[in-house]
């Protein structure tokens, strides 16, 4: 997809304008691991991925002012984020 990327520890925020995007993570530490597939997830989202070598994901939409805020990843940023799940603490 076209778009950006900012990847900072293990926050990253990515955006895409493609009309069907397709994001798609994995480990680079391990081979022969199928990437998690985050797909038909249209607007501003938070997504959380618990385990990055099995594919599941939680994901809430958020305002595109809450979205610019947290593309930079900081540190008091993350500290306002809502708990997503039962495994995401923040």
């Amino acid at each position: 997809s076209d778009g950006s990327v900012l990847i900072s520890g293990h926050c990253f925020a990515a955006f895409s304008e493609s009309p069907k995007p397709v994001l798609k993570i994995s480990p680079v530490t391990r081979v022969n691991v199928n990437p998690v597939t985050i797909k038909d997830e249209f607007g501003y989202r938070f997504v959380g991925i618990p385990d990055i070598n099995k594919s599941g994901y939680s994901s809430l939409r958020m305002s595109e002012k809450e979205f610019r805020r947290s593309q930079t990843c900081d540190e008091q940023v993350r500290a306002t984020w809502q708990n997503l799940g039962y495994w995401w603490k923040r």
